[in-house]
């Protein structure tokens, strides 16, 4: 072997490890909205670079863009290029006794902004084909008429209904936001001081206003302008999503700006984008540092196959790595309040992958989203309801001992 060519063989390798570690260790955010499932053309991918399949699609429409945007005759009363109409429908708002932002039990106000615009598909309210214009040809603006035929939709065209429009696994939101993530929330440093356990915004460098002296990266959390403070802005959807990116590693990031998952034991002090869940970006939970449930050493069980697979979860996660998200859902069961995941005490039904999950057909129980792994028979984590399993089943020590909460109850409410 000459000099020459054990040189450039040694090069190549250095080559392939340097793109190894940047592919495995230095994962971005890029836009490639063609690998996602808001391509919605006909021609799109069947199977995502995920491994989730593009369910949702036109039956024959070939662009991509056409679904939300586009370059002529655009909606005049939003940006960017807009090429739907805005939903007119009324909203139920979060609200809680626990609420800084509006006051204890106050609802919030009325989604504004550019959550109307994901609204315009999210609640179901409108087809997921209706646009304005088409191919150069305006079509007839009506929200209810499905423009762009579709397959994979619900009734009329609209947003997929997932695991059940009642359940907390389907983004079929409604219009009942009272169990999804606050949005169109002023988010300031007086909210972060009232509430408490709240970054300020102004101080965060992950946290940014889009207020034209500054231009967000795709990992910042974006807030958007709002006159009414100079300390923050206004959280609207895509404050947490991007509808256009995907992650390099090809994990399931539901266009989530920041770690879907915890990547290392969480610490006090500043925010990590490399190691931290996205929560952690805004909230500061007293007493979550160093705690059971964010413990690697003890919430190391492993949720099942079935588990993981409806929470859109890699098989094999242990509970530390979901963090709040083995308790809380953004979008979780209607009924539910504080986002607690599966917190009713309705009905259930059998998931697609055979888990069984709540219904929203009941009313607030905070101790149901306890009870999924801290009880006998849900079948969430490897082991439950064996001899011998490490998580504490209270679900039967209560009943036991007769102090069970009354179905309905709302704790904390």
């Amino acid at each position: 072997m000459t000099i020459y060519r054990a040189v450039k063989l040694w090069f190549l390798v250095l080559c392939s490890v340097a793109l190894w570690q940047s592919s495995d260790v230095f994962a971005e955010r890029i836009a490639d909205i063609s690998n996602t499932k808001h391509n919605f053309s006909a021609l799109g991918p069947s199977t995502l670079p995920t491994g989730q399949t593009r369910d949702v699609s036109a039956t024959s429409e070939p662009q991509i863009c056409v679904f939300c945007h586009t370059p002529h005759a655009a909606n005049t009363a939003q940006t960017p290029l807009w090429n739907r109409q805005l939903s007119t429908a009324t909203y139920q708002t979060y609200n809680s006794s626990s609420l800084d932002a509006t006051g204890p039990g106050v609802p919030l106000d009325q989604p504004n902004g550019v959550s109307k615009l994901c609204l315009s598909c999210h609640d179901g309210t409108m087809a997921v084909g209706a646009v304005n214009v088409l191919n150069g040809n305006f079509t007839d603006r009506n929200p209810s008429t499905e423009d762009i035929a579709m397959r994979g939709t619900s009734s009329g065209g609209r947003m997929a209904p997932g695991e059940g429009v009642t359940t907390g696994f389907t983004r079929y939101l409604g219009t009942d936001l009272r169990n999804d993530h606050p949005i169109s929330v002023r988010f300031d440093a007086n909210l972060a001081l009232n509430d408490g356990e709240m970054r300020y915004p102004n101080s965060e460098p992950q946290i940014v206003v889009r207020d034209g002296s500054t231009h967000p990266q795709v990992d910042d959390i974006v807030l958007q302008p709002d006159s009414g403070t100079t300390t923050g802005g206004l959280v609207q959807c895509n404050s947490c999503h991007d509808p256009h990116i995907r992650d390099t590693t090809n994990e399931n990031i539901k266009f989530l700006r920041l770690n879907r998952l915890q990547k290392v034991a969480p610490v006090n002090g500043p925010f990590s984008k490399t190691n931290d869940i996205i929560c952690l970006a805004c909230h500061q939970k007293a007493g979550w540092v160093g705690s059971a449930h964010a413990n690697p050493q003890v919430g190391n069980e492993q949720y099942t196959n079935a588990a993981a697979a409806v929470r859109e979860f890699p098989n094999g996660t242990q509970v530390w790595e979901t963090a709040c998200l083995a308790c809380h859902d953004t979008h979780t069961v209607q009924g539910a309040r504080r986002l607690i995941r599966e917190g009713v005490d309705g009905g259930t039904v059998v998931s697609s992958s055979g888990y069984v999950i709540k219904q929203g057909t009941g009313q607030s129980a905070i101790e149901e989203g306890c009870f999924a792994c801290h009880g006998p028979t849900r079948g969430t984590l490897q082991g439950q309801g064996t001899a011998g399993f490490e998580v504490p089943d209270n679900l039967t020590t209560w009943v036991f001992r007769g102090v069970g909460v009354t179905a309905g109850t709302q704790v904390g409410e």
